[in-house]
C-alpha cells in the first residue's frame, strides 16, 4: 500500500534543499503534510510521531 502522504513529506525535503535547509520558507508544504496527516492518520507511516503538531495548529486557529 502506497503511504497517502509520502508525497507531502517529499516536496518538504525538496523545499528545505532548495532553500537551504531554511524550514520558514517551506510553511506551505509543512501545512500540506500537517492536513493529510489530520487527514490519514495512523494510515500513513509518514504521519508517525505528527499528531502533536497538528492538534497545537488547531488549537490555535480561532474559531469561526
Amino acid at each position: 500500500m502506497t503511504d497517502p502522504c509520502q508525497a507531502h513529506a517529499c516536496a518538504i525535503q525538496t523545499c528545505l534543499k532548495q532553500n537551504n535547509w531554511q524550514d520558514s520558507k517551506c510553511g506551505k508544504e509543512l501545512q500540506n503534510l500537517l492536513d493529510c496527516c489530520k487527514k490519514f492518520q495512523e494510515g500513513s507511516p509518514m504521519c508517525v510521531g505528527m499528531r502533536s503538531q497538528w492538534e497545537e495548529k488547531a488549537a490555535k486557529k480561532p474559531s469561526t
